[in-house]
């Protein structure tokens, strides 16, 4: 007895994935099967186009443009069968995902020798993200999301931006921005002053200075230890040039004495008018500078 194959062949098909992001790429693997006589042909078609007549993995034509792959598998087996056409088929669409870049501070503004804790990513790392990188003020910090301490040294605003950069080289930014502001003042001028700012001495004289210094709840800290250092006179910028250089004021240093400070500053070369002398404390990593107020005639 003759038997006759009226069963058709069956067309099997998986993809890596149904939406990928443009760019990116996808796997089929598709096969044919008859349990009655052989397979004759198994083809793979995509849009309708014999896309491979080997069963195996196939990778889907790269798109950089939104696109919807219609895949479907064909068999026929030796007697003829055609397989059913409602089976072995799937599609697979490519689309731009949003690339999702974010960053958040955890302050806005920040103290000199502070610092800042950046919590930054892109939202669609995984589809379709080809960097996501952040800056400081146009400077590369990191390529890896996650939290940065970012740092707080220069006084100023700066910007930080998440670029988030996609497999096709669009790319989106989002950003913030934090403050540094210089610290407050360690030290300043104790009130009242130990000389008179208000009355002008004349250009060429020597112009002594005496004061002591307190901390910010205006305590008395004068001391020894603390070396005050003279930079400047202003506006001008003229040397802070002491009358007796390497005598009365060794180095532009203060003398400290009677529980204050003094210093005698040349005034030759100055102009007339309301002066400034300008001094750092020796040491201080801040660099705070400090004036003394002072008056000149001719």
């Amino acid at each position: 007895m003759v038997k006759i194959d009226k069963t058709p062949p069956v067309p099997t098909l998986t993809v890596s994935s149904n939406v990928a992001a443009i760019g990116s790429s996808v796997t089929a693997d598709f096969s044919c099967a008859d349990s009655f006589s052989l397979v004759a042909s198994c083809v793979l078609t995509v849009d309708g186009a014999i896309y491979s007549s080997t069963p195996g993995q196939v990778v889907l034509p790269a798109t950089l443009t939104p696109h919807i792959y219609a895949l479907a598998v064909t068999s026929v087996d030796v007697a003829g069968n055609l397989s059913d056409p409602t089976k072995g088929t799937a599609s697979v669409e490519f689309k731009q995902f949003a690339l999702g870049p974010f960053v958040t501070l955890s302050s806005p503004q920040v103290t000199v020798g502070g610092s800042v804790t950046a919590t930054w990513g892109c939202a669609g790392a995984a589809a379709g993200v080809a960097s996501c990188k952040l800056t400081l003020d146009g400077a590369l910090i990191s390529s890896t999301p996650g939290q940065v301490v970012l740092p707080a040294q220069q006084v100023g605003p700066h910007a930080v931006a998440v670029t988030a950069t996609s497999l096709t080289g669009s790319t989106e930014t989002a950003g913030a921005s934090y403050t540094t502001v210089a610290a407050p003042p360690k030290y300043n001028l104790c009130i009242p002053l130990g000389y008179n700012a208000t009355v002008a001495k004349n250009v060429g004289s020597a112009y002594g200075f005496s004061f002591k210094l307190c901390d910010a709840a205006g305590k008395n800290v004068s001391s020894s230890s603390i070396v005050l250092v003279a930079t400047v006179v202003n506006p001008g910028g003229y040397p802070a040039v002491p009358m007796a250089p390497g005598g009365s004021n060794p180095g532009n240093e203060f003398i400290f004495g009677n529980s204050a400070y003094s210093y005698t500053l040349k005034t030759t070369g100055l102009p007339a008018g309301d002066m400034t002398l300008e001094f750092v404390v020796k040491g201080d990593p801040t660099g705070t500078k400090y004036s003394l107020p002072f008056k000149l005639k001719k």
